[in-house]
């Protein structure tokens, strides 16, 4: 007697097939049909990853047309990140000529539209790099697809379903956002790290994990904690293999960071280390912050308006999820965590725990969890049925396996009718118009509360002489006034009043979307006495043109 293993149709796991006494000519068509099986499951899985891409770009789609997110001001954030590029390209560097509080990544991601826009203009340009966004979106589904391809079919489909139709992956993809791009650099250096559900046995590729995770890092800062998450997974292969992939995240990190830090070191420090560090807290509260990092569409929204009832769901769904975890820790012996189940683990718990601890969480952070609870998830779907089986009172287990059997759909379809009711909901956007350019004519030297108005109004760059760059206002705000933004202490802050005096004393023009954004009473008083206030301005704008506005317009 004999055994011979090989790897069979069942993806999750090598399924072990004894053969006793089998004979060769047997033996080798029993390889072929092995062989032939997990051919046919890996088309299916392909299958199901490409279908549910394509509903996520259907879902991405419906949310920008039906909402006006193009030409539309949607956000504060994708003016500064696009704005920051745009600069770049004309030589304008982060952090020494302008406050810029993030990694500088995001402005290499969107250096092309930046290069476009010296053709087609900034608002053409930003269109066209909040489409990029939504590709981006739909090739991280594609990403933890590859992922998960060779477990089975039901698995592939929870993964990029939960992946997906997540609320965090849906709404950080609605303009130019850090987390769809800090996903992607995590997701590359995830698939250099895997081979199957193991990790790699080449230092090559573990090299390049390390790469795209300080990459990563370059982009947000908390790509440190997926990082945390893989050094744990890779310990057991030794310190050889710690030190390839933290040299490749250094040298990832060095490539996209070294120059802005070169040209500015005590600025880059300032801003991206101890701002971030020292901002006011904003934002989501904790039980809505939890319920955002679910991803279950409109449960955050649920959990602040009807409190009651939204925390009882919330209970229950942190009941459920860690009940399968439980049952899922159970039956390890039985089937061991494989290391890629392992990364989603500790990545979900480090994520989780970093989300819920910062000052700050607003509505497109949970968009960085997504990716870890879709692959949690996908595990936890096989290994709590056959325990699930197991309890029901049933001595036959056709009812069990036939709930199993479509548990999944209906679930996936549940939470697909939900991610569509919730983008229905949301507010259009408003649009530019012409109110800008109806109450500015020509393009002189015009000061810009929100960039996004800016960049798309095609007025974002000027070829004044001495006219400020100010790519983040709020920024600015922030590394000045020791990470408070728009707050009441900005009025007793004499060098950030200087510093915005300046701005609106070069100006021929300024634009405030809301309130007078930290200007104190003698820089409000400078532009009632030099500006003339522009009146039926639409949206809310506050438009104030120099009096002598004949001379410094430049049309």
């Amino acid at each position: 007697m004999h055994r011979v293993f090989y790897p069979f149709h069942r993806m999750d796991q090598l399924v072990i097939t004894e053969l006793a006494g089998a004979e060769p000519n047997r033996l080798d068509s029993k390889l072929k049909q092995g062989l032939s099986a997990r051919d046919s499951q890996l088309r299916r899985n392909w299958i199901a990853i490409v279908g549910i891409a394509a509903v996520a770009l259907g879902v991405l789609a419906f949310q920008a047309f039906l909402h006006g997110h193009y030409s539309a001001v949607d956000e504060y954030d994708d003016g500064v990140y696009f704005g920051a590029s745009v600069e770049l390209i004309h030589g304008v560097i982060p952090y020494r000529d302008f406050a810029f509080i993030q990694p500088p990544m995001i402005t290499a991601w969107l250096l092309p539209f930046a290069a476009l826009s010296t053709l087609t203009g900034t608002a053409v340009a930003m269109e066209v790099a909040r489409i990029l966004v939504d590709l981006v979106t739909v090739t991280n589904v594609v990403l933890v697809g590859v992922l998960v391809r060779r477990r089975t079919t039901t698995q592939v489909i929870v993964a990029t379903g939960v992946m997906a139709l997540s609320q965090g992956t849906i709404r950080s993809s609605q303009t130019i956002l850090l987390e769809p791009f800090l996903v992607l650099a995590c997701l590359v250096a995830f698939n250099f790290l895997m081979s199957v559900e193991h990790i790699t046995a080449s230092n090559h590729r573990l090299w390049w994990c390390g790469t795209f995770l300080g990459v990563a890092s370059a982009t947000k800062v908390w790509a440190v904690l997926p990082l945390a998450a893989t050094l744990i997974v890779l310990a057991p292969r030794g310190a050889r293999e710690l030190r390839t992939l933290v040299g490749g995240a250094i040298f990832g990190f060095g490539v996209c960071t070294l120059p802005f830090i070169i040209g500015a070191p005590r600025a880059f420090f300032q801003q991206v280390v101890v701002t971030q560090a020292i901002r006011n807290g904003a934002g989501f509260p904790l039980p809505q912050r939890l319920a955002d990092l679910t991803g279950i569409p409109g449960l955050s929204s649920l959990t602040a308006t009807h409190e009651v009832v939204g925390s009882a769901l919330l209970s229950l769904v942190l009941c459920v999820g860690f009940g399968a975890l439980l049952v899922g820790w159970r039956v390890r012996r039985d089937a061991p965590w494989s290391p890629l189940e392992r990364l989603g683990l500790w990545g979900a718990a480090f994520v989780a725990i970093g989300l819920l601890a910062a000052p700050t969480y607003y509505y497109h952070y949970s968009g960085f969890m997504a990716p870890f609870v879709a692959l949690v998830a996908s595990s936890l779907v096989v290994r709590v049925k056959d325990p699930l089986c197991r309890i029901v009172p049933l001595r036959s287990l056709f009812l069990p396996n036939l709930l199993a059997l479509f548990a999944v759909p209906v679930a996936v379809a549940l939470l697909l009718g939900a991610t569509i009711i919730e983008v229905a909901g949301l507010p259009v956007a408003p649009g530019v118009g012409d109110a800008v350019a109806d109450a500015i004519p020509g393009h002189g030297c015009i000061l810009y509360a929100n960039p996004t108005l800016a960049l798309l109004d095609d007025r974002f760059t000027s070829d004044v002489s001495g006219c400020p760059h100010v790519i983040d206002w709020l920024g600015q705000e922030r590394v000045i006034d020791n990470g408070g933004a728009a707050v009441p202490s900005d009025d007793g802050d004499k060098k950030l009043q200087i510093v915005m005096g300046r701005w609106i004393e070069s100006s021929d023009a300024v634009v405030l979307e809301k309130s007078d954004l930290g200007l104190d009473s003698a820089n409000v008083d400078y532009l009632d006495r030099h500006f003339n206030r522009e009146a039926d301005v639409p949206r809310g704008l506050r438009i104030f043109v120099r009096d002598s506005r004949a001379r410094h317009i430049r049309s």
